[in-house]
């Protein structure tokens, strides 16, 4: 990242790395530590029983420092569950991947944790260069997994329908939402393609409710309609070229993650 410029803050590699150390002990780990983030596998069992360990090795003292976890799916009040002494300084903070090119954050505290906890998380992510955004109350999936199973579902419903084929879908969105979105979200897309937000509901509201209704029921993504969709991916890009496929991408992102710091957000 140094090499290609890509690397944060204004440190050289040698002091960056001089900062940087690693233990094979949790509790050693939790010494005087000022920002805890729990990246195991995402499986509940496990980060419960990580969670009980980290709330009886930190020091009973240490009331500042907030316990994250990076889980994607898990509701917080869940994993945090086995956690007593700090159970205040809980909260997820959930890393987009790849975590170095897409900096989003999604926060989201539980009913315990306090707001100084809270504030100190988002100010951290800031802080090291990420995009932390904050979720007043939990929900299954967090906010980027909601958006991006509507999209998937609806992407399916298109070819599960014989509407349209799973490559003529993907263009839809890296050809013409993407490139929007990429810049702003669907709130600011649409106050920018009318005379401002409420003269885009007033032309508009109908219609997306109208073609809402009819985006139901639920599918699974499953039998003839999926199995179309998995042979068109891998006759696009075979699993022998994902590796190379993933490196495109992620030079896309930083591409963009470059572009973006070098316009900002605009007038």
């Amino acid at each position: 990242m140094h090499e290609k410029k890509l690397a944060r803050g204004n440190l050289s590699l040698e002091e960056q790395l001089a900062l940087i150390t690693t233990t094979d002990s949790l509790e050693e780990c939790l010494q005087d530590t000022a920002y805890v983030q729990e990246c195991v596998f995402d499986n509940l069992a496990l980060k419960q029983e990580l969670m009980g360990q980290v709330d009886k090795l930190m020091a009973e003292d240490n009331r500042d420092a907030p316990i994250c976890s990076s889980t994607s799916v898990l509701l917080p009040s869940l994993v945090f569950s086995p956690v007593v002494k700090h159970k205040d300084q809980c909260l997820v903070a959930h890393p987009i991947n790849p975590p170095i090119h897409v900096r989003l954050v999604e926060l989201i505290p539980t009913k315990e944790t306090r707001e100084d906890i809270l504030l100190k998380a988002r100010y951290t992510m800031d802080e090291v260069g990420q995009k932390p955004v904050v979720l007043l109350k939990e929900v299954s999936g967090f906010a980027l997994n909601r958006l991006q199973y509507a999209v998937l579902q609806e992407a399916f419903r298109l070819v599960h329908d014989g509407i349209m084929s799973p490559d003529d879908v993907d263009t839809v969105v890296s050809d013409g939402l993407g490139p929007r979105y990429a810049f702003m979200g669907p709130w600011m897309t649409a106050h920018l393609n009318a005379n401002g937000l409420n003269d885009y509901l007033d032309k508009y509201s109908e219609g997306i409710y109208n073609v809402s209704k009819d985006c139901q029921p639920l599918l699974r993504i499953e039998g003839e309609a999926a199995q179309q969709v998995v042979d068109t991916m891998i006759h696009e890009v075979p699993l022998n070229k994902l590796a190379a496929k993933r490196a495109w991408r992620d030079q896309c992102l930083i591409g963009l993650a470059q572009l973006k710091d070098t316009i900002g957000t605009g007038p």
